[in-house]
């Protein structure tokens, strides 16, 4: 248990996880409010749109809620959680092809265009690197996302994804060099 600024005690995630699998409601509704945004904003960036986001978040904690007795708690809790995301963003996005975005998707978007022209630049700005991290491989993309959005670091993610850290590291620098050329002049 942690300490928060409030004086109050907080619970470990991996208690959380073994306490709701065994039932506690308290616990589930804890260890959901905390990971709730991170997973849904996980699946997105992978490529979801935000309804698929949103049944990965639900799929995920029922998987927790129903497996959490097989979680070995000696393992970090943060890498194992994502686990279970990345793994059902891959089994619910097998189908799609690797150009997640497409012209319709973009017009659609842009809304109807009285924007003003600097929120206009920034939102296409923000477009095109959300297309430029969706074009990246599956494996790139999912590293990336985890050590760029998510916060995790190298040993988490090598754990969650279930490679070596030097294969994590490899499939960063990879992700990020396909990142730079494509997004080259982009900012001025």
């Amino acid at each position: 248990m942690a300490n928060n600024s409030g004086g109050r005690v907080e619970k470990k995630d991996e208690d959380l996880i073994r306490e709701a699998a065994a039932g506690d409601r308290e616990a589930f509704r804890t260890l959901f409010a905390r990971y709730e945004r991170p997973i849904l904003n996980f699946a997105h960036r992978l490529g979801a749109r935000p309804d698929e986001a949103e049944e990965v978040v639900q799929e995920t904690f029922l998987k927790i809620l129903r497996h959490g007795a097989r979680y070995d708690p000696s393992r970090p809790a943060r890498p194992w959680i994502y686990t279970v995301a990345a793994n059902l963003c891959r089994a619910r996005f097998v189908k799609y092809s690797r150009a997640l975005l497409t012209a319709a998707d973009l017009d659609r978007r842009q809304g109807n265009g009285h924007a003003v022209p600097a929120l206009a630049h920034a939102s296409e700005i923000g477009e095109k690197v959300r297309a430029a991290v969706a074009a990246l491989s599956e494996e790139q993309r999912v590293v990336f996302v985890l050590a760029r959005y998510q916060g995790l670091d190298y040993t988490e993610i090598a754990e969650a994804v279930g490679i070596p850290v030097g294969s994590v590291k490899s499939r960063m620098y990879r992700a990020v060099r396909v990142l730079r050329e494509r997004l080259k002049g982009l900012l001025p």
